[in-house]
């Protein structure tokens, strides 16, 4: 009389006989360790690849942080700059409209110079045109004075 023992687990049935418990050793038995140890080792497996993901997903925060700093620095230059670029355009657009109403006031004042000048001198030329004729006249010379 043979009694078996049937395993549901894994679905072997095992006998008492010696021949059979010499095949359970060799191959059933090693599968235990081997289980045991892929059970381990996906564990790890496991572990590591959530360690993993966890240090991608505070290097990603990070190096966000840096990116919004960094953009924020920069727009912080730029408006800054583009201040003091505008500030300066004004600065001489002042400085050269100064120079401008500088130069025309001293344009004017040549040229209302100049009208004197014009003046004056046509009216001393009409002045010696009436000496010349009244000394022409004087002098008999009629026909000069015309």
């Amino acid at each position: 009389m043979t009694t078996a023992i049937s395993l549901a687990v894994i679905g072997i049935t095992v006998s008492p006989l010696p021949a059979q418990a010499d095949w359970w050793s060799r191959n059933v038995a090693p599968l235990g360790p081997a289980i045991e140890q892929g059970a381990h080792d996906t564990g790890n497996a496991i572990e590591k690849g959530a360690h993993d993901t966890g240090n991608a997903v505070e290097k990603g925060a990070h190096d966000t942080g840096n990116a919004v700093e960094k953009g924020a620095h920069d727009t912080g230059n730029a408006i800054e700059k583009g201040a003091h670029d505008t500030g300066n355009a004004v600065e001489k657009g002042a400085h050269d409209t100064g120079k401008t109403i500088e130069k025309a006031v001293q344009d004017t004042g040549k040229a209302g110079e100049t009208v004197y000048t014009f003046g004056v001198r046509e009216i001393q030329g009409i002045g010696d045109s009436v000496r010349d004729a009244d000394k022409r006249l004087k002098e008999g010379k009629f026909v000069d004075t015309i």
